[in-house]
């Protein structure tokens, strides 16, 4: 006969419960079987007939005892698969009555059953955040639908307005009947104008027609004086230029030749070369005769030695005269000289402009170019 008390039924199921092998549920169902289970029934066959003499029947009766708990079927198994229940007919050892066991109180199996933890309720399955969001359509706003709306409307009044300008302005233009409207001259409109300017009336150039000296004794025709006459005037005018611009040249060749050559050593006569009054030269502005020789006394003479200076063959320009009978001419200097703070050679070429008044004088003298500045160790001689 089992001895395993309920108690120590009741730890092997804690035991099995901690080990994972039944659920909490099944742990729950199988304590309830085992605080439930009934009293054995009483064995109802007759007893034998040695057991019915006082003498066998034992003095004390014996403690009573719980018959052992019968496991159920597991969880979701069939009812036919109910554990078998043991076979009455068995007999029992002899000497040994069967004493009807009573089930234990409420009293003794609170005792007897350890205190369990109460189990906490598993918490209802909430939805998702996704599902709902899944579920519900969240509200738009009417302000999206209000500026579509809003927009197309302005689009398709934007449109009909141009395409109603368009075709008022060419039914207008291309209309086959007039009205009182279209006779009225209306002066078209004019925006800002630019200053008109107002160029001086160009003058024809005089032309001077000399008659031939006819002698008497002679009746040359009319008509051929007249056109010899024409002719001859109209030739003489334009060979003056050509002579005027020929002179011109060769006068500005010869000053600059002189000036250059009295340019090499001092005393330097300013006056022969230089008008009263010198717009500029070289730096000096404004400046008179007298100012430029003490310039060069000061300046280039100590300087400068064994300077000499021309201009390059080929690259004089004599402009045209002007109002006031001035010229302006540009040439390229050639320049070679020894260097006292440098000690060394210098050859130059250079860029110059020049002006002349109409005696000839010299009135502006610039260098506008640097074309060449070479130096060299060699010493002067």
């Amino acid at each position: 006969m089992d001895k395993s008390s309920p108690l120590d039924t009741l730890r092997q199921l804690r035991e099995l419960l901690d080990a994972g092998t039944i659920t909490p549920q099944e742990f729950e169902m199988l304590k309830s079987r085992l605080l439930a289970a009934p009293a054995v029934a009483p064995d109802s066959r007759p007893a034998p007939l040695e057991a019915a003499t006082p003498s066998a029947l034992p003095t004390h009766p014996e403690p009573e005892k719980t018959p052992p708990l019968v496991l159920g079927p597991p969880f979701g198994a069939t009812a036919g698969a109910a554990s078998p229940v043991p076979d009455s007919s068995s007999p029992e050892p002899y000497g040994q009555p069967s004493w009807p066991e009573a089930p234990l109180s409420a009293e003794k199996s609170a005792l007897l059953t350890p205190p369990v933890p109460p189990i906490a309720p598993n918490p209802p399955l909430r939805p998702e955040p996704g599902d709902e969001d899944a579920g519900e359509e969240p509200a738009r706003s009417p302000l999206g639908k209000i500026l579509a709306i809003g927009g197309g409307l302005l689009l398709v009044l934007l449109i009909w307005y141009l395409v109603l300008g368009q075709s008022r302005s060419s039914e207008h233009l291309t209309s086959t009947s007039q009205t009182a409207a279209d006779t009225v001259a209306v002066a078209p409109d004019t925006g800002p104008q630019a200053e008109q300017l107002e160029l001086p009336p160009i003058t024809p150039p005089e032309t001077v027609r000399i008659a031939p000296v006819v002698p008497p004794t002679t009746a040359p025709d009319s008509t051929t004086a007249v056109i010899v006459g024409s002719v001859t005037g109209d030739a003489q005018p334009a060979a003056a230029p050509t002579e005027n611009a020929d002179e011109a040249t060769s006068r500005v060749r010869d000053v600059l030749a002189s000036y250059y050559t009295d340019m090499q050593a001092p005393p330097f006569s300013a006056d022969h070369y230089f008008a009263p009054q010198v717009e500029l030269f070289v730096i000096l502005r404004n400046t008179t005769p007298a100012a430029i020789a003490a310039w060069l006394d000061e300046n280039r003479f100590p300087e400068f030695k064994d300077a000499q200076a021309q201009v390059e063959p080929g690259t004089l320009r004599v402009g045209p005269a002007a109002t006031d009978g001035s010229r302006v001419a540009t040439y390229i200097e050639q320049s070679q000289a020894f260097r006292q703070s440098l000690q060394k050679n210098q050859n130059t070429r250079a860029q110059m402009r020049l002006r002349v008044n109409a005696d000839y004088k010299i009135t502006y003298q610039k260098q506008e170019r640097l074309l060449e500045n070479i130096l060299s160790d060699v010493a002067p001689q």
